[in-house]
């Protein structure tokens, strides 16, 4: 299993983001210890700055979130190469789910987050690229 540690700033010039504007910063801390992985997120965007920090076992039940004060439901497990996070939460009452794609390239110093959005009127995809930091 690729080991998805380390500290990465999204590189927004190669990253792609549909028709939603690119956050002013985002800086992942993720540890990844076997089957536990722990990511803090930190984000600066319309929203504010907030951090968010997720918790889970791949391959484990849905560990309960909070982001933005509304509760998400995420979990994690391998496909293939992929490390697939998916969270599910509501807007307006209607079901919401991202189903994210990690991916360190074959430069280690490279992670790649293939994103999907479903929501009312469609789908949103994103790629958000990172670079890992010292």
């Amino acid at each position: 299993m690729t080991d998805f540690s380390g500290d990465w700033i999204l590189q927004p010039k190669e990253s792609a983001f549909g028709f939603l504007p690119p956050p002013v910063l985002r800086h992942d801390r993720i540890a990844h210890n076997g089957p536990i992985l722990e990511a803090t997120t930190r984000q600066v965007d319309d929203n504010g700055d907030n951090t968010v920090v997720r918790r889970l076992t791949i391959d484990g039940p849905p560990t309960e979130i909070e982001v933005l004060g509304r509760p998400r439901s995420i979990s994690a497990r391998i496909d293939g190469l992929e490390l697939l996070v998916e969270t599910r939460f509501e807007v307006s009452g209607r079901p919401r789910l991202i189903e994210d794609r990690w991916t360190i390239s074959d430069n280690p110093e490279r992670l790649t987050l293939r994103r999907r959005v479903e929501q009312t009127g469609g789908a949103v995809r994103q790629t958000l690229v990172f670079a890992r930091q010292e």
